[in-house]
């Protein structure tokens, strides 16, 4: 037998050696000595791309590990809440609903209550918002949240129950709910959504569209004098004793949006 080792050679042209062990007359080395030719002039031929090629390849993967060891020592700043699924959201480009989700999500998991919290979708812009929380939701009638949180409250006092609405659904049909149930003190939380219009149907005029205000149905703008003033919808739910907490907040910017995640 013979004993076969590979080893490089002044990194050029590298070329498989075998160590003698017995003499060459013997037929098994002769035939491992021509597989040794062949495969040596194959390197040959090839040696200096080969190389090359070799040391390109060695260097992205000296690279790759080295980025490898600085990613892994990265920190996740910025993720998505655990109260939110991965369901895309509908709403319009540049609609604030997105970001108003996010911070409902960001509570839930704050506070650790997805386990026992309920949401109230009405009709309006946010009808499935029962696709993107993870907690669980209860589809009700234009403008019922808060008459249908009452009741699931009442009935599952243990259990963290929110509403989400626009201003459409509460300021306009479901205002005689949202007054009641304040004045009752309701235990329960409920976020207003006020974009000053009725976005799901096209852009309509709302009870808090604003004086002078533009949309479908004021195309010269809203006249108070002929309509009426928007509703200060915190402003009259203060008037109340019933409201343990109150607050107008707006996500136009960043500032205003870490306002609200305090809120």
């Amino acid at each position: 037998m013979a004993e076969w080792s590979s080893e490089m050679r002044a990194a050029q042209n590298p070329k498989l050696t075998y160590k003698k062990v017995v003499g060459e007359d013997d037929p098994c080395v002769t035939e491992m000595k021509e597989q040794l030719e062949s495969l040596n002039s194959i390197t040959i031929n090839f040696g200096e791309q080969g190389i090359m090629i070799v040391n390109i390849i060695l260097a992205f993967v000296m690279f790759g590990v080295a980025l490898g060891i600085k990613l892994s020592t990265f920190k996740d700043v910025f993720q998505k809440p655990k109260s939110l699924t991965d369901v895309p959201l509908h709403y319009c480009p540049g609609c604030p609903h997105g970001i108003i989700h996010r911070l409902v999500a960001e509570a839930i998991d704050d506070l650790g209550i997805e386990g026992k919290t309920i949401g109230v979708a009405p009709v309006g812009c946010a009808v499935m918002a029962y696709d993107y929380f993870a907690c669980d939701m209860i589809e009700a009638a234009h403008g019922r949240a808060p008459a249908t949180a009452t009741g699931i409250k009442r009935a599952r006092p243990e259990n963290i129950v929110f509403t989400y609405q626009g201003d459409g659904d509460l300021a306009s049909i479901g205002m005689a709910e949202t007054v009641h149930a304040a004045a009752r003190n309701e235990n329960i939380t409920v976020i207003f959504v006020n974009n000053a219009i009725y976005g799901m149907t096209g852009g309509q005029m709302a009870p808090t569209s604003l004086p002078g205000q533009v949309t479908q149905t004021s195309p010269y703008g809203r006249d108070v004098n002929h309509c009426g003033w928007p509703i200060k919808v915190c402003e009259m739910l203060s008037t109340l004793e019933g409201p343990e907490y109150i607050a107008r907040v707006a996500v136009n910017n960043v500032k205003n949006v870490k306002n609200a995640r305090k809120a």
